[in-house]
């Protein structure tokens, strides 16, 4: 069988939703952030600008700003990233013309997963979050209007032990076959 320490990260990758009142050490976020700038883009537009939120008041504030009561275990996250893309830039507007799909969107989703992964290798959990009152947390961190906000991202130290298998024990959920996903042609 082929090994590849990406593959198990992938695999072994759980929404975490019960973290430790344990800081992530500055050199594994730093890797983390270093993951999301390497990441690739349309264009090499690098649209992107990340929020990283380590301040427990203004987690907590955020918190209390989710639709219906919802992911209250953002307050427990030690770091919520938030993830924006910018709505500026001649390249972008043309090729999102062009093409009628948000490619800043794209551009900050897949340098966010770049960051899921790396902190799944280190065994930090993650979280996405995608529903939120945008402008409720636009106000809360005075975000520009040059960023708009595509997901949120909890980061943290789960509370149940990891294995081998899975980040914080957490049981996967299933999943489609390769069949029902694929085709060949």
């Amino acid at each position: 069988m082929v090994n590849s320490t990406v593959f198990n990260a992938v695999k072994r990758r759980r929404s975490i939703r019960s973290y430790l009142d344990k800081e992530i050490e500055d050199e594994k976020l730093n890797l983390i952030l270093e993951s999301a700038r390497l990441a690739p883009s349309a264009t090499n537009t690098q649209d992107w600008f990340f929020y990283i939120i380590k301040d427990k008041e203004t987690r907590s504030k955020i918190t209390a700003s989710m639709p219906f009561g919802m992911n209250p275990f953002l307050k427990e996250a030690p770091i919520t990233i938030v993830g924006c893309k910018k709505t500026s830039g001649l390249i972008k507007k043309v090729s999102q013309a062009m093409s009628r799909k948000s490619w800043s969107e794209i551009n900050v989703t897949i340098a966010l997963e770049n960051m899921v992964l790396i902190a799944a290798d280190m065994d930090i959990g993650s979280c996405w979050i995608g529903l939120f009152d945008e402008q409720k947390i636009k106000s809360i961190l005075s975000i520009s209007s040059e960023h708009e906000i595509v997901a949120l991202l909890t980061l943290g130290y789960p509370t149940t032990q990891s294995t081998e298998e899975s980040i914080g024990g957490v049981q996967p959920k299933s999943r489609m076959t390769i069949k029902e996903i694929v085709k060949i042609i």
